[in-house]
C-alpha cells in the first residue's frame, strides 16, 4: 500500500507531500491543477512495486530506470505524439 507521495518538479508541481488513506483517497481540483498527473505518478509507483514481485530488494538504480520508462510510457499521449 502507498502511505504517502513525494512529488518535487513533476508536471505542475513545484513540490507536493501527501499522506494517504488507507481506505478511500479523493482528489479534487480544477481544471489543469493536476489531478491526473498526481493519479498516474501514484498508478506508476503502485506498478513498479507490486505486492507479487519475487524480487524484494532492488537497487536503486534499476528503481531510477524502471521507474522513469514507466512514467514515460504513462505519461504519453494516446496517439504517441509529444
Amino acid at each position: 500500500m502507498i502511505e504517502s507521495i513525494y512529488l518535487k518538479n513533476f508536471t505542475v508541481f513545484d513540490e507536493l507531500e501527501m499522506k494517504l488513506s488507507p481506505s478511500i483517497n479523493v482528489i479534487l481540483g480544477e481544471n489543469g491543477t493536476g489531478k491526473s498527473h498526481l493519479l498516474k505518478a501514484i498508478y506508476t509507483m503502485g506498478s513498479l512495486y507490486r505486492t507479487d514481485r519475487k524480487d524484494t530488494q532492488i537497487d536503486e538504480s534499476t528503481v531510477r530506470e524502471t521507474l522513469t520508462s514507466k512514467l514515460i510510457n504513462t505519461m504519453m499521449p494516446i496517439d504517441a505524439k509529444l
